[in-house]
């Protein structure tokens, strides 16, 4: 019956925090991640990003039970140094070891290899895709002109040629084609552009001024139809590549602007092929010119190494072979597609063979190319068919795509490039509109068929004047149905 008081036996201290737990710097291992949980620690625990933009590294808090992201097999998060771990004792050999760690996690090697590893989790979370208009390169004074205005250009630089010994294939085929826009700009067919023309050409509309009777009633019409095309092909190459000279002061400086903001990925120091390999940005356009290429390769992107490779493979262009039938895209890497072809570059179809792709001067190392006849009239031998610009009209590009018997050179090539897009367009998480008005109706049709194969796109972003970009928001949004969210970015390229 005696009564027994006891007591409860003393609680043991806790263990002190071990000051590596948190390191300084943006980034840090998570290496207790119970206790940082509890602590309410910011970090990285889902399968997909969606944690705000690279490379801020802007991380959020995710509680569901999924995998952990992992950088060289260490997990991160996102805390500062605490002024506990600043300022509590420890002894001489945690010190050194803290000291070692703290500075590897510093170390340049370890900041580049965190960004390599967010920019790949960014890669495979969707792409950037960039579409470039003909506003990209237009300029009033000293650039481009637009589908509406080149007439007038192409009538300038009719008078300029005129009477030189060495254009004078050039200077009949740009009198043709300012006749031809000339005498359709009223009457029953009306073509204001030049690809307008094309189409009027294509669906026989201009066979009464380009035929005779007598050709219409012996059914050689097809012949004539296609030597008005080549024309009008020779027409726009020529003018385009006389002037590229005078443009690239202007317009090159806005272009390389936009390269280095496409490619602001926080790994500048890393080689250019790697960081192509990882671009997450795919850009296509529907301009002729060549003044991305020229931008590109001098835009401080590429490396000593990467200026020795084919410039049109490093872009991932499809431009780099010769037979259109070895024509590849690599998937999943940076692309800078030209979604109707290309001036400086000549597509020739051979008897027996099939087309053949035939690039002027080198755009790595760009010389003002010296334009003369024997550029697209150069002696064939007998029976070999003449070589014709790399350049596709929209309509030329509506006969490829839609399966119509057709006699394009590049239509090998049309076929490859605009499957390419359609891949690229279903993985695409954001689609950026640049200088592009959606004013031809062909074009037009063919780009939103694209877009609406974006399923997992988040935002769609036009780029283009005030009244433009209000316009073209609307008619998606009311003529097409679109429910993405539309950002509208009022200024020029």
């Amino acid at each position: 019956g005696v009564l027994r008081w006891t007591t409860r036996p003393p609680r043991p201290k806790p263990r002190p925090r071990n000051p590596r737990h948190e390191l300084p710097g943006p980034i840090r291992p998570l290496l207790n991640p119970r206790a940082e949980r509890r602590a309410g620690v910011l970090f990285w625990k889902g399968k997909t990003p969606g944690c705000g933009k690279y490379p801020e590294g802007i991380l959020r808090r995710n509680t569901k039970p999924s995998g952990r992201r992992e950088a060289f097999g260490v997990r991160v998060a996102l805390a500062p140094l605490s002024d506990r771990a600043r300022n509590s004792t420890q002894s001489r050999q945690d010190a050194k070891a803290q000291g070692k760690l703290e500075s590897f996690f510093a170390s340049a090697t370890w900041r580049l290899g965190v960004k390599m590893i967010f920019s790949r989790m960014l890669k495979h979370s969707g792409s950037r895709v960039y579409v470039l208009g003909a506003g990209c390169s237009y300029d009033a004074q000293r650039g481009y002109p637009l589908a509406k205005g080149f007439l007038s250009e192409l009538e300038s630089y009719g008078a300029k040629i005129q009477g030189r010994k060495d254009c004078q294939g050039i200077e009949k085929s740009v009198q043709q084609t300012v006749e031809l826009l000339k005498h359709y700009q009223s009457g029953q067919h009306v073509a204001s552009t030049i690809d307008q023309l094309i189409n009027l050409i294509l669906t026989h509309q201009c066979d009464d001024y380009l035929c005779s009777p007598d050709l219409r009633a012996s059914g050689r019409n097809a012949g004539i139809r296609f030597d008005a095309v080549r024309n009008a092909k020779i027409s726009t190459s020529a003018c385009f590549l006389e002037k590229e000279g005078q443009v690239l002061e202007r317009l090159v400086p806005k272009y390389q602007s936009f390269i280095r903001k496409l490619f602001n990925d926080g790994t500048v120091s890393a080689p250019c092929l790697t960081r192509l390999q990882n671009s997450n940005a795919r850009v296509f356009t529907f301009n002729y010119d060549r003044l991305f290429e020229i931008a590109f390769f001098g835009a401080s992107i590429v490396d000593d190494d990467s200026r020795n490779s084919e410039p049109y493979k490093l872009l991932n262009s499809g431009l780099n072979v010769a037979d259109t039938e070895d024509l590849q895209i690599v998937k999943d890497r940076f692309c800078f597609v030209k979604m109707h072809g290309s001036i400086g570059i000549r597509c020739k179809e051979e008897l027996g063979y099939r087309p053949n792709i035939y690039r002027d001067g080198d755009i790595a190392n760009w010389k003002q190319l010296k334009v003369t006849d024997e550029m697209f009239f150069a002696s064939c031998k007998p029976r070999e068919l003449r070589d014709s610009p790399l350049i596709v009209f929209p309509y030329d590009k509506a006969f490829i795509l839609d399966g119509k018997p057709n006699k394009i050179t590049a239509r090998e090539y049309i076929s490859k490039i605009w499957g390419h897009a359609e891949y690229v367009f279903q993985d695409a998480t954001e689609i950026f509109i640049v200088g592009y008005s959606f004013s031809d109706g062909v074009d037009s049709k063919y780009l939103v068929d694209l877009m609406r194969g974006a399923t997992n796109c988040r935002q769609i972003e036009i780029q283009n004047l005030p009244d433009e970009c209000a316009r073209i928001s609307n008619w998606l949004k009311n003529e097409h149905g679109f429910k993405v969210p539309i950002k509208m970015n009022p200024v020029r390229f």
